[in-house]
């Protein structure tokens, strides 16, 4: 396992990502790497490269019909990548801006109405129309809203405490 756990390290390349990388802080005044992961082994790209070149070989088509087929099959996904590559895109801009900070904070702070704010979760799940690509826009908003949850609970019980004494 440890062989092919190198052979991942050696295929996966990380360049930072020119004009962006460390130039934006965060909210504690640290700056924020902007480095492009591409890791060409655990790819799920790379497993679907594979499974069509073996699918050549098990339907038995040349590989001048293999080539056509690609080619059509990447002709056809242009535009969802890039729909995926926009989105994504979005959800870094607005973690790095702070919009998702502040939603957070405004969430956290509707009280008693917080529950609520699972729906924005499920909105944006509608919007995106994707559950594994949601997470990179709404974990950092939900992250947020949980700790000032948790801070206003807090706030609760010192305050139920103080009454009770």
């Amino acid at each position: 396992m440890s062989a092919i756990n190198s052979i991942g390290h050696y295929l996966t390349f990380m360049p930072e990502v020119p004009w962006l990388n460390n130039l934006i802080l965060n909210g504690s005044g640290e700056p924020i790497a902007a480095v492009y992961k591409l890791e060409l082994l655990g790819a799920a790209g790379t497993a679907i490269l594979l499974s069509a070149v073996v699918t050549k070989f098990i339907v038995n088509i040349s590989w001048k019909d293999w080539f056509i087929t690609f080619n059509e099959t990447c002709k056809e996904l242009a535009l969802p990548l890039l729909t995926i590559m926009s989105v994504v895109a979005f959800a870094y801009v607005t973690n790095a801006s702070g919009m998702s900070t502040t939603l957070g904070l405004l969430l956290a702070k509707t009280g008693a109405l917080f529950p609520f704010s699972l729906l924005y979760s499920a909105g944006s799940v509608f919007l995106l129309q994707d559950q594994i690509l949601q997470p990179t826009y709404y974990s950092a908003t939900c992250k947020k809203s949980r700790l000032r949850l948790l801070e206003w609970t807090r706030f609760l019980r010192l305050q139920q405490t103080l009454l009770v004494e």
